[in-house]
């Protein structure tokens, strides 16, 4: 069982990393660039991403 979970785990992490280097490759275009984004998602993106870093910062402090 535990084999298992560790293999879908992997799995999972493998897709996740694959959709996210196609995204950003198809935003690596100057096209894609171009095009001008929502200040509204801007602000969520921003957000979102300043929670995880402070969430990866508190479970490494508490880890080491």
């Amino acid at each position: 069982m535990a084999q298992f979970r560790q293999c879908y785990c992997e799995s999972s992490e493998t897709a996740w990393l694959s959709m996210l280097v196609e995204t950003l490759e198809k935003l690596s275009v100057p096209e894609a660039r171009a095009v001008p984004c929502d200040a509204g998602d801007l602000v969520a993106a921003k957000a979102h991403l300043a929670h995880s870093a402070s969430f990866t910062a508190t479970t490494n402090r508490t880890a080491a």
